[in-house]
């Protein structure tokens, strides 16, 4: 998921530390970083690096993903439904999406949300089997620039043994909120793009955050070869298009997970 800061006003405090702090975070190999600050004293928006790995300098305005913030909105459209007496925290896998995980359709809504439904992350198991502290650049890139569906990221979980008995502990997993995904696409018929637009961003007035279909950015800038649609590009590692990139958009190659993206 992508998002913008508001626009700047003065603000009352020293700003140097924060440049300082920004330049830090580049020197030591980010691409581009931004920042807003926010208080009763107004608001400070600042910026440091590239937004285009050739050529533009990053701008506080500049959208950022935010990763695993998107959990947070999906659990509100769990919750959503839960308060409109659709679903209960018991609500299992199968009563919604049977067959989708064999073996664990009792798993709950409140296993998944809360990370103790013991589902492993398959995501990982296409990344190489040492320390994560080892893995190159390319490795990341082998494993999750290629578009990978929701379905797919499911299969590879369920080709893992489970990390444990739902309840019975607790484990960072992506792919729970993968299948919560799906549940409320199966619930409602609709995509889960347009069920956070129309059930999160638009009620928030979030109006410059959305949801990418995919693990990267759509229109990454080093998008070259054009498509046969006018004004949209091919990405080198997809085969579909991707549309053309808006004002203010960061889109930088994705060299983190998922769709919804593990992270």
């Amino acid at each position: 998921m992508t998002g913008a800061a508001a626009t700047p006003s003065k603000i009352a405090f020293n700003t140097a530390g924060t440049g300082a702090a920004l330049a830090n975070l580049v020197r030591d190999g980010a691409v581009g970083v931004t920042t807003s600050v926010v208080g009763p004293g107004g608001t400070y928006l600042s910026a440091a690096g590239k937004r285009d790995l050739q050529k533009d300098s990053a701008r506080p305005q500049d959208r950022a993903r935010i990763v695993s913030i998107t959990k947070a909105m999906i659990a509100v459209l769990v919750m959503q439904r839960i308060e409109a007496g659709q679903w209960t925290l018991r609500t299992t896998i199968g009563q919604v999406t049977p067959g989708l995980y064999p073996g664990h359709g009792s798993v709950t809504v409140a296993h998944l949300m809360n990370r103790a439904s013991g589902m492993p992350d398959g995501i990982y198991s296409l990344l190489p089997d040492r320390e994560w502290y080892t893995w190159t650049v390319q490795d990341l890139e082998a494993a999750v620039v290629p578009y990978h569906s929701q379905q797919e990221l499911v299969e590879l979980s369920r080709r893992l043994p489970r990390e444990f008995e739902p309840g019975t502990g607790w484990s960072y997993s992506n792919a729970g909120y993968v299948v919560l995904s799906m549940m409320l696409e199966a619930a409602t018929g609709s995509r889960l793009q347009d069920l956070v637009r129309d059930r999160v961003f638009k009620p928030a007035k979030m109006q410059q955050s959305r949801l990418e279909e995919s693990t990267l950015v759509r229109v990454a800038t080093s998008c070259r070869t054009a498509s046969s649609r006018p004004g949209w590009r091919r990405c080198p590692w997809s085969t579909r298009p991707s549309p053309p990139a808006r004002a203010g958009s960061t889109r930088p190659p994705k060299t983190s997970p998922t769709s919804p993206a593990p992270s």
